[in-house]
C-alpha cells in the first residue's frame, strides 16, 4: 500500500507533500521502527517518521484519500519532497534513478557528525553563547567558536587588541568570515538573515526550515574585498568624536566595502546584549516594509568586546553650529494662526527638519521588540530612564568604594564637589545631611553624601514628570541624538524643504543617517527630543556647553511640527487615522489650531525634559570619571583646574563634563523653583 497525502503548515507558511514508499499500516503506532532502515540518515528519519505519523492519523480520521497501487519502484522524484529540508548533499543523491544505489552513501552521511549552527535570539542568545564559550576547549583558536544570535556571527572568545593594527585586522577578518559562513542553520532560527548582507535564494526560502545565507550582490562584494585585499593595502584609522567606544575605520572612507571595527567603552554602564540586539532589529524593517535607520546601516557580527558594522562612504558628522543654527524667515498669515503678514520667525534648516522626521519614524515606525514588553503592562509601556540612572548611581556608588578612594581624601573631595557643586570643608560643612560616619572626612561620609545627593535629584524629577505629565508619549528612543551621531551626505547643500514626503528633498532618509543606537530604550519621547535640542549647544569636544546656543521656543515649535506632522503621516499609513488620538479633535476643528495647541503642550513637557538630560548625562560623566580611578587612568595633577575649565586639557575629561551637566540641572531647577 501506498501513502499519498499532503498538508498545508500554516503557521509556518509551508507545504509539503508526503510520498511515502514504505509499506504502512494504519494500525501500526511506530511507523519510525519501520522506516528507519530505510532511511538511515537522522535527520531525514525523523522528518519521514513524523510525516507518516501524522498522515496515518490524519487518514485514520478520512481527513485524506488513499489507494493501493503497484508494488513500488522507488522513484527518485517521489522521493525527494521527503528531504526538502535536508543538506544539498542528500538533495544531490536522490538524483539518482534508483534510490537504493545511495542508500550506503546516506548510511556513511548519517555516520559522520555535521555541525549545524543555531541561530539563538537576542539578548538571551548572546548569554547562551558565552555559558557554551566556556565549554569550548581553550586549545582551539579562540575565532573557531561561533554562534549566530540575531542571525549574525557572534565570537565570545575573540578579543581585540586597540593598540595592535594587526589585532584590529585579524578581528574584523574573522567576522566577516563568519557572517560569510554558509552552515546550515537549525531550524529553531527566530529571524531571517538581514537583506544588507545576505539574501535567501527562491528555492531555499520557499521551505523556511534551514536557511543557507546567501548574499546580496552588492554588499557580499563588499565584504570580500575587505577579506581580500592584502596586508599592504589594509587601512586602519582610528574615528574621533566617539566619547564611548574606540572606533575604528577599516579599508578606505569612500569605499562601501569598509567595515567600521567599534571596540566598547563604559563598562557596566551599557548592556551590550540587549543594545546589540536592539541595534539588529532596527536593522530590519519596519511595519511599513522599510528600514527605520538608514538602509546603509547594518550589524556585520560580534566578537568579545565589540562589534563590526558596516560603513556609510561619502557621509560627514554635522556641527552642532554650522548645522543646527536657525535663520530668520517670512511667514504669512492664515488669519488663524496668529502670525502677522511678513512676519520674520526662527525657523530650521532642511537637515533638523529631518532628524525631526526620523526621530518619528523611529518612535512610531518601530515595532517593539517582544524582549521589551516582558512583564509590561498591556497598553503602556515602561521608560527605562530612571531606571538606568539609579543603576549608575550604583555603579559610582560601587567605584567609590575602590582603594584609590579610600586612599586619598583630595580625591574624595575632588569628586563630592565635582557632583554636588560645592565644597567639602574638612568640618563637614557643606554635607546635605549627616550620617552615622564617625569621621566627617571619611572616605564612608563623604562618598554615601554625594549618593544620597544624586538620588535625591532622581526621586525628585521623578515625581515632577508622575505629577504633571502622566500621560507623557512614550516610545522606542535614540537617548543619544547630537551632531557627532548625524551623517550628512557630504554633497547635499543646505535648502528649503517642501514639507511634502517625496525623496525630492536635499535633505531625506538617503542622505542623513542617525547612527551609534547604544543608549536606545523605550523612554519617554520628549526626553528624546529634550537631548537633542540640549546637543545643540555642543560641549563634546571641551566639556564645556554653550547655553548660549540652546534653540529658542520658535525653532523648538517648528521642529515639533515637523515631528508631529512625520508621526501623523506614519500613522496614516499604519492604521489609516489620525495619531493624534488623546487630544479628542473634533473633525470640524481647524487643524493648524489643534497641531499648535499639541505642540506648545509638547514644548512644555521638552523644557523638564531637557533639565532632566542634564542629570542623566551629568551622572554619566561622573561615573565615566570614577572609572577612571578605578582602572587607573585618571589624571590627578591639575584634575581641579581642569574640572573648573581654569586650564585646558589636551585629553577629554569626564569630569569637567559631568560638573558642567550637573551645574545646568541645578541652574534650571533653580529657575524652576522661583517660579
Amino acid at each position: 500500500m501506498i501513502i499519498l497525502a499532503s498538508w498545508h503548515h500554516h503557521s509556518r507558511r509551508l507545504h509539503y507533500r508526503l510520498a511515502s514508499s514504505t509499506l504502512l499500516h494504519t494500525s501500526c503506532n511506530s511507523p519510525e521502527k519501520i522506516i528507519s532502515n530505510r532511511f538511515p540518515c537522522p535527520s531525514l528519519l525523523k522528518r519521514v517518521a513524523s510525516a507518516c505519523t501524522e498522515a496515518i492519523q490524519d487518514i485514520s480520521r478520512n481527513k485524506f484519500h488513499f489507494t493501493t497501487t503497484r508494488p513500488i519502484s522507488y522513484d527518485c522524484h517521489l522521493l525527494r519532497p521527503l528531504v526538502v529540508h535536508s543538506k544539498r548533499s542528500i538533495h544531490q543523491y536522490l538524483h539518482f534513478d534508483n534510490f537504493f544505489s545511495t542508500l550506503p552513501k546516506l548510511r556513511t552521511m548519517a555516520s559522520t557528525p555535521t555541525k549545524r549552527m543555531r541561530c539563538l535570539p537576542g539578548p538571551t542568545g548572546y548569554a547562551v553563547a558565552r555559558e557554551e564559550a566556556d565549554k569550548f576547549p581553550k586549545t582551539n583558536a579562540s575565532e573557531s567558536f561561533v554562534r549566530y544570535v540575531e542571525n549574525r556571527p557572534y565570537l565570545p572568545l575573540l578579543d581585540v587588541d586597540p593598540s595592535s593594527e594587526e589585532s584590529i585586522l585579524h578581528v574584523a577578518k574573522s567576522v566577516l568570515l563568519a557572517r560569510r559562513t554558509t552552515n546550515e542553520l537549525a531550524p529553531d532560527q527566530v529571524r531571517k538573515p538581514s537583506k544588507s548582507l545576505f539574501d535567501v535564494k527562491e528555492d531555499e526560502k520557499k521551505d523556511g526550515d534551514d536557511i543557507h545565507p546567501t548574499h546580496n550582490d552588492t554588499n557580499a562584494n563588499a565584504a570580500d574585498e575587505v577579506v581580500l585585499l592584502t596586508p599592504e593595502d589594509r587601512q586602519v584609522t582610528k574615528i574621533s568624536g566617539g566619547l564611548t567606544n574606540a572606533l575604528y575605520l577599516i579599508g578606505a572612507p569612500d569605499s562601501p566595502s569598509s567595515v567600521l571595527l567599534r571596540v566598547f567603552g563604559a563598562e557596566g554602564m551599557i548592556d551590550r546584549d540587549l543594545e546589540t540586539t536592539n541595534l539588529a532589529r532596527l536593522c530590519g524593517t519596519s511595519d511599513q516594509g522599510k528600514k527605520v535607520v538608514h538602509q546603509g546601516i547594518d550589524v556585520v557580527g560580534r566578537f568579545g568586546n565589540g562589534r563590526v558594522e558596516t560603513w556609510v562612504p561619502g557621509m560627514r558628522q554635522a556641527h552642532y553650529v554650522d548645522d543646527f543654527g536657525s535663520r530668520k524667515v517670512s511667514v504669512s498669515s492664515n488669519g488663524k494662526g496668529g502670525l502677522v503678514e511678513d512676519d520674520q520667525v526662527e525657523k530650521y534648516g532642511g537637515l533638523v527638519v529631518e532628524v525631526a522626521r526620523q526621530l518619528a519614524r523611529l518612535h512610531y515606525g518601530f515595532q517593539t521588540p517582544e524582549y521589551l514588553l516582558e512583564g509590561v503592562e498591556v497598553g503602556r509601556l515602561q521608560p527605562t530612564l530612571w531606571k538606568v540612572i539609579r543603576s549608575w548611581i550604583n555603579e559610582l556608588s560601587h567605584n567609590l568604594s575602590h582603594e584609590h578612594f579610600q586612599l586619598d581624601s583630595s580625591l574624595r573631595k575632588l569628586f563630592y564637589e565635582g557632583t554636588t557643586g560645592k565644597q567639602f570643608l574638612n568640618n563637614g560643612e557643606g554635607a546635605s545631611r549627616q550620617n552615622n560616619s564617625t569621621s566627617k572626612n571619611s572616605p564612608i561620609f563623604i562618598a554615601n553624601e554625594m549618593i544620597c545627593y544624586l538620588s535625591d535629584q532622581l526621586k525628585w524629577v521623578q515625581s515632577l514628570i508622575d505629577e504633571q505629565y502622566p500621560d507623557a508619549p512614550i516610545g522606542f528612543c535614540h537617548n543619544d541624538v547630537n551632531a557627532g551621531n548625524i551623517l550628512v551626505n557630504a554633497s547635499v547643500q543646505d535648502a528649503e524643504t517642501s514639507g511634502k514626503h517625496e525623496n525630492d528633498e536635499p535633505y531625506n532618509a538617503e542622505t542623513v543617517c542617525l547612527i551609534d543606537y547604544e543608549y536606545c530604550s523605550i523612554n519617554y519621547t520628549m526626553y528624546d527630543i529634550a537631548n537633542f535640542f540640549n546637543e545643540h549647544t555642543g560641549g563634546n569636544d571641551n566639556g564645556i556647553p554653550n547655553y548660549a546656543l540652546y534653540p529658542s521656543v520658535e525653532r523648538q515649535c517648528h521642529f515639533l511640527e515637523a515631528y508631529l506632522r512625520e508621526r501623523d503621516f506614519i500613522d496614516s499609513k499604519t492604521h489609516g487615522g489620525n495619531a493624534n488620538t488623546d487630544a479628542n479633535v473634533d473633525a470640524n476643528d481647524d487643524p493648524v489650531k489643534d497641531i499648535s495647541s499639541e505642540i506648545t503642550h509638547l514644548q512644555s513637557q521638552v523644557e523638564i525634559f531637557q533639565m532632566i538630560n542634564s542629570l542623566y548625562w551629568g551622572i554619566w560623566g561622573i561615573v565615566q570619571a570614577a572609572e577612571e580611578v578605578r582602572i587607573g587612568t585618571f589624571r590627578v595633577d591639575d584634575a581641579r583646574s581642569r574640572m573648573m575649565g581654569e586650564i585646558d586639557g589636551d585629553e577629554w575629561d569626564y569630569l569637567k563634563y559631568g560638573r558642567n551637566r550637573l551645574e545646568r540641572f541645578r541652574d534650571c531647577k533653580g529657575k524652576m523653583m522661583r517660579c
